[in-house]
């Protein structure tokens, strides 16, 4: 909403939509920052619990499960795509 109308007001650097629309926009990113701290909270309890009730579980291999990575090895370097 404050978005919309700072934008209609034609995007004021200075007065009081521009101070609003920091404000709303710092809460938002404040937001965002949180939750993904409280999701990676709640793996690692959840981590921690499986580990301690179960203890034939493979401390490592669940590390590598949690932390997948998710961006490919290229298998082209300057034009060749050999090993």
């Amino acid at each position: 909403m404050w978005n919309k109308i700072w934008a209609e007001s034609g995007r004021p650097k200075n007065g009081v939509v521009a101070d609003i629309i920091r404000k709303t926009r710092a809460a938002y990113h404040y937001a965002i920052r949180r939750i993904r701290r409280d999701a990676d909270d709640i793996v690692n309890e959840r981590f921690a619990g499986a580990l301690l009730h179960n203890n034939g579980r493979d401390f490592w291999a669940e590390v590598k499960k949690i932390r997948r990575n998710k961006a490919s090895v290229s298998s082209v370097v300057d034009g060749v795509c050999t090993a």
